[in-house]
């Protein structure tokens, strides 16, 4: 509780000093009552509503601070200890609504102040509006130094959002100010698991339990056969803007000219109408490549970045964010052609895919994809660049117990890695 300020009237005035001096002597519950006493006499006195809403608040009675607080902000909307204490209160009391107006408010008056940023990017993200919440968050952390609780905040919300690449990045400035934050490390080694990062993951996690002996670390994720989808996203998304241009003048990924190439040759005219579906559609190279014969298209891609980006080509009447397995199972159309160009290398186990296509492809269709060629006995490795490598027998072995025919194998070189051409094999299945 703030010593009374001047102008009151002598009672309250007294009240206030009384009280103050009862909270310095660490006597909060004395001080509660003189409070008490003093608003039965002058319920309306923002400045008994303002040290009474205050101390409730520091004694954890949060319900019974609410009121006094509102009351209290009527007169004092200028007192941000007032208005951050009102914000916390109402996100416990799961009433963050009522916080929005005087922290917009606020800010209107007062741009710039951290800690009112902080609160309503919180009373932001309580009510989902998590565009705004990461926008002001983004602000915050431009401002200075917050505090790392709220650096950990917004770095979940950035997770949350799929942008793991920026979740780690705003860690790893916070803890560069804050070395000692446990709670940081052990949330970095998490957004590291889930990048399928598991040497970097044990470095944050082992930081932690140096700096508290005690702390439970997590079992260590063992290097995966699988791609996770955050991994994936993530990439992605962090690669979007310069995507295209890597990939095609320093990658010189050709794996939607081989496929269109090879569409051709089995299709010297093209049905009309064409529906294509475009898997891991990623930023729409597919798309425009395959405009000369697609009517209509649909693109599915696990990173919103990389949907932004298709979206600009103009190739594509429906685009969905997600796993492309799972979100074909929500589509209700039928594809004369489905594509997967350098896609299959973020995948492992095939026959979810393959159950999806048998169903989605129209009769006398054409499923055409690209691959990592794989010559081993198991039928798809995760290799140390992080991209899977599948046997041919093992697809043609799913394409026929899915009812379909393979139509063309031959090895093609959808890319370079390293400067190297990568041994790639492009297969065309169709409905039988």
């Amino acid at each position: 509780m703030p010593e009374p300020e001047a102008g009151c009237n002598p009672g309250v005035e007294q009240a206030l000093a009384a009280a103050y001096a009862a909270q310095q002597a660490d006597q909060p519950d004395q001080a509660r009552t003189l409070l008490e006493r003093a608003l039965q006499n002058a319920p309306d006195d923002a400045a008994l509503n303002a040290a009474y809403g205050l101390l409730l608040y520091d004694m954890g009675a949060l319900a019974a601070a609410l009121p006094a607080l509102s009351r209290a902000l009527m007169h004092m909307a200028d007192r941000s200890d007032i208005l951050l204490a009102y914000a916390a209160v109402c996100l416990d009391q799961r009433q963050p609504e009522q916080a929005e107006a005087p922290l917009r408010a606020y800010l209107e008056q007062r741009p710039g102040h951290m800690a009112v940023m902080i609160a309503l990017a919180e009373n932001c993200a309580a009510r989902s509006m998590m565009a705004e919440a990461l926008a002001l968050g983004h602000e915050v952390m431009q401002l200075g130094q917050p505090p790392a609780a709220f650096a950990r905040r917004y770095a979940d919300w950035l997770a949350d959002s799929g942008d793991y690449r920026a979740a780690i990045e705003t860690l790893n400035r916070a803890l560069q100010r804050d070395g000692h934050d446990v709670a940081g490390w052990a949330q970095l080694g998490s957004y590291w698991l889930a990048m399928q990062e598991p040497h970097k993951a044990e470095q944050a996690l082992s930081r932690a339990r140096i700096l508290q002996p005690d702390f439970a670390l997590p079992t260590m994720m063992q290097p995966e056969t699988d791609l996770s989808q955050a991994y994936v996203r993530a990439l992605f998304d962090g690669y979007a803007d310069r995507f295209d241009h890597d990939l095609q003048d320093k990658l010189r990924y050709r794996a939607p000219a081989l496929l269109h190439d090879a569409v051709r040759s089995l299709w010297p005219q093209p049905p009309r109408p064409c529906a294509m579906l475009d898997l891991g559609c990623g930023t729409g190279l597919a798309g425009k490549a395959f405009a000369d014969m697609a009517t209509t298209c649909t693109g599915i891609d696990l990173a919103p970045r990389m949907l932004a980006q298709a979206e600009k080509t103009g190739c594509y009447q429906q685009l969905i964010a997600g796993d492309v397995v799972a979100e074909c199972a929500q589509l209700h159309e039928y594809f004369d052609l489905i594509v997967a160009a350098d896609v299959l290398v973020y995948l492992g186990a095939l026959e979810p895919l393959f159950a999806q296509i048998r169903t989605h492809l129209a009769p006398q269709g054409l499923f055409a994809l690209t691959i990592e060629r794989h010559d081993g006995p198991e039928d798809w490795v995760l290799q140390p660049q992080r991209r899977t490598a599948h046997r041919p027998d093992y697809l043609t072995g799913l394409a026929a117990a899915h009812g379909l025919t393979l139509r063309l194998q031959q090895a093609c070189t959808p890319r370079l890695e390293k400067g190297q051409p990568v041994d790639g094999v492009l297969l065309i299945f169709s409905e039988r």
